[in-house]
């Protein structure tokens, strides 16, 4: 996963310096807000990246600390692992459309 996040998170600083070099040249008021809005979502996907990091940090942290035979620590476990699960294919979708 952190490998992943790194390759995402190089690819959405590629593309925002893409982008600045092309609004460099164009001073237009559409092309000016559709970049904006291109940078709103880089941005985005930047934040949600993170918030995946940090959930998958917290989920280790976890993993290390509890005892696996408490049924109580396997139920937040099964609830965590769905919640990432789901996060990562939100994630997937986000950063392949």
């Amino acid at each position: 996963m952190a490998t992943d996040a790194c390759i995402f998170k190089q690819e959405n600083s590629y593309l925002k310096t893409r982008l600045s070099k092309v609004v460099d040249g164009n001073t237009g008021k559409e092309f000016i807000d559709l970049a904006e809005h291109y940078q709103n979502q880089f941005v985005l996907k930047d934040e949600f990246i993170d918030d995946l990091k940090q959930d998958v940090n917290k989920l280790i942290q976890f993993l290390k600390k509890e005892e696996y035979g408490n049924s109580i620590s396997f139920r937040k476990l099964e609830a965590s692992q769905k919640r990432l699960r789901n996060e990562m294919e939100s994630l997937e979708k986000v950063l392949h459309c």
